[in-house]
């Protein structure tokens, strides 16, 4: 079960950037995107590159990270990854859980969200159509609203959404289940590179390592901090009624907690079936 690093990290995109030099003609057989053009490329030393990514260099400096955007093509969230795993998570401007780098207890997240009232109200309230749910930094459920659990059946607090879209519950409420997973695993593998040196989260990594759909696209190496705005929407349908509703849903960041959490809000705008 392979744990993020920052050296197979870069391995990894110096080979992806290799076979998209090769498809658009930049790079030609038998021509690779070897460390010593990538080092010339970024203006380091061949050795530098290597000391990266055999893991003899855990820290780099950022200056080198920066680095590396242009030669390798990196996306902003690629870059914030390799940002994540050279442990320089607060030094970007993330703003995402970039307050909070070790992982809270989750009894003090729970006693941080029953500190706001505002919160709470929001929680309790009863609105058949409106969704609230509040995660700590590692992506467990802190507290939900009686919608939340009902379309989302046997999401027990403390778990993460990822470990409910594995299970056999989320199999069947979920109904574009493959692309749900393909949009959250990028999300939950940048949260795994930031605690990485945390056991729980390598724990739970683990026990998510059984699942093939799961593996298959961790594999891909894909990264990003939050939900693509493009897929703000999700499907799900009542595994007893055979009712499918159409859920939009945002994320927002709370940074006036004692510790920070993110808020999840949905609303139904659609559903079909009986």
């Amino acid at each position: 079960m392979p744990i993020p690093s920052l050296g197979s990290y870069l391995s990894l995109l110096r080979k992806r950037e290799e076979r998209r030099r090769l498809a658009d003609g930049r790079l030609t057989h038998p021509n690779k995107l070897s460390r010593e053009r990538l080092s010339r490329e970024v203006a380091v030393s061949a050795r530098t590159i290597e000391k990266i990514e055999t893991g003899e260099v855990k820290q780099p400096t950022l200056a080198v990270l920066a680095a590396l955007v242009t030669p390798l093509g990196l996306s902003r969230d690629e870059f914030w990854h390799l940002c994540d795993l050279a442990d320089y998570s607060e030094n970007y401007g993330l703003g995402l859980f970039a307050l909070q780098m070790s992982v809270p207890d989750l009894e003090q997240s729970m006693r941080a969200a029953d500190a706001m009232p505002l919160l709470k109200a929001d929680l309790e309230g009863d609105h058949p159509t409106e969704l609230v749910a509040v995660f700590d930094p590692l992506w467990r459920l802190v507290d939900a609203n009686k919608t939340y659990r009902t379309l989302l059946p046997r999401h027990d607090i403390g778990s993460i959404p990822l470990e409910w879209y594995l299970s056999a519950e989320g199999r069947k409420t979920v109904l574009e289940w493959r692309q749900e997973l393909a949009i959250i695993i990028p999300w939950w593998r940048c949260l795994v590179g930031r605690y990485r040196n945390d056991h729980e989260v390598i724990t739970r990594h683990r026990s998510m390592w059984r699942h093939p759909e799961y593996r298959e696209l961790w594999e891909l190496g894909e990264v990003c901090y939050g939900r693509p705005t493009e897929h703000s929407s999700i499907r799900l349908r009542d595994p007893l009624t055979g009712i499918t509703r159409t859920l939009l849903n945002e994320w927002s960041v709370i940074t006036s907690s004692s510790v920070p959490l993110v808020r999840f809000r949905g609303r139904v705008v659609a559903h079909t079936g009986p």
